[in-house]
């Protein structure tokens, strides 16, 4: 993979295709770049595509002392900046899956002039249920049992995961894919990035977003509720809601030829 002049390694930036406008690709949680690499297959003729890892996973290494800084989704947010910053003068398209989307979302509401557009995948901006009024999918207990987990038995947490989110039917070496990409990043590392993530709540960034936004959601996603897709379309000021018939959280490796395709209408030159 090509690497930018400005990669020190922070962020393992790779840079790959032969078009001209630039698409910024944001991991959501668990994962490393490599996963974006079928559908990078379907799009690397029309787009020039950028990839990198947060902070603790794949090739963004940091020591245990760095990543205590990590509390908020806004440090992962400030991380996104720098590289924004790092690539130049021209907007960026940026597509962010699942958290990464979210990250997206508060990186464009406080340099808006550096996003072409938001295309955001699977996203919640509060997966926790507010009754009476908003549905986020999940309880707390949920969540503590999910870290507990993670924290007791990384191995089994990563298996079990992995077969829910990747959605009824799914080919064997998907979820195989998935479940391996969820062991590599060490397991402190991941439980305290999902801590951060399913305890987030950023509902009330939402109407200072003023780029352009596409809310696409699946079917049959385990992880965000189609009440906290609608929830998200519905707050942002200048976006619009697509559904993806894809089942699971994970679109890029489930059926990345539909997944490309629908990025190509709904990324504007």
């Amino acid at each position: 993979m090509k690497r930018t002049a400005s990669d020190k390694g922070t962020h393992g930036i790779s840079i790959t295709g032969s078009g001209r406008l630039p698409v910024l690709l944001v991991n959501g949680f668990g994962y490393e770049q490599s996963l974006w690499q079928p559908l990078c297959e379907q799009l690397g003729g029309d787009y020039r595509l950028i990839r990198f890892d947060h902070a603790g996973t794949g090739r963004a290494i940091r020591e245990a002392t760095e990543l205590a800084n990590y509390t908020t989704l806004d440090a992962y947010a400030d991380d996104l900046l720098v590289l924004v910053e790092s690539l130049g003068d021209e907007p960026l398209v940026v597509v962010g899956h699942s958290i990464g989307g979210i990250i997206a979302m508060l990186a464009a509401r406080r340099c808006p002039e550096r996003f072409r557009q938001l295309i955001m995948i699977n996203a919640s901006s509060r997966y926790l249920n507010d009754a009476p009024d908003y549905h986020g999918g999940f309880e707390p207990e949920d969540i503590h049992a999910l870290l507990d987990m993670m924290e007791q038995n990384h191995f089994d947490w990563a298996g079990r995961m992995a077969a829910d989110v990747i959605g009824v039917s799914a080919p064997a070496p998907a979820e195989a894919q998935l479940r391996e990409q969820f062991l590599a990043t060490e397991a402190v590392v991941a439980r305290r990035f999902a801590e951060v993530l399913f305890f987030s709540d950023t509902r009330s960034r939402l109407a200072e977003v003023t780029v352009p936004v596409v809310v696409a959601q699946t079917d049959g996603d385990a992880v965000v509720s189609r009440e906290g897709a609608e929830y998200l379309a519905a707050q942002l000021p200048n976006a619009r809601l697509a559904w993806l018939p894809v089942e699971g959280h994970y679109p890029q490796i489930r059926a990345p030829e539909m997944l490309a395709d629908a990025l190509r209408a709904w990324i504007t030159a």
